[in-house]
């Protein structure tokens, strides 16, 4: 799958592109939907743990009390 296909999903629902359908048909690959499904979103539920805020996050983040601001 060419990232241009995978890209046309990323940040909205499988509707216009399902990737995981994708798979099965036109790769021909013997998968079990929800199997992979659950998988690839605990694979990404595990990177995100890993994950931390970026600085200039973090200061966009700060309450505007702590800022003086408010």
């Amino acid at each position: 799958m060419t990232l241009e296909q995978y890209s046309t999903c990323i940040g909205t629902s499988l509707n216009s592109f399902n990737p995981y359908e994708y798979l099965m048909t036109d790769l021909k690959l013997t998968i079990d939907k929800e199997e992979f499904s659950k998988a690839v979103k605990q694979r990404h539920s595990k990177l995100m743990e890993l994950e931390t805020i970026r600085p200039v996050f973090s200061i966009i983040l700060i309450p505007p009390k702590q800022l003086d601001c408010a």
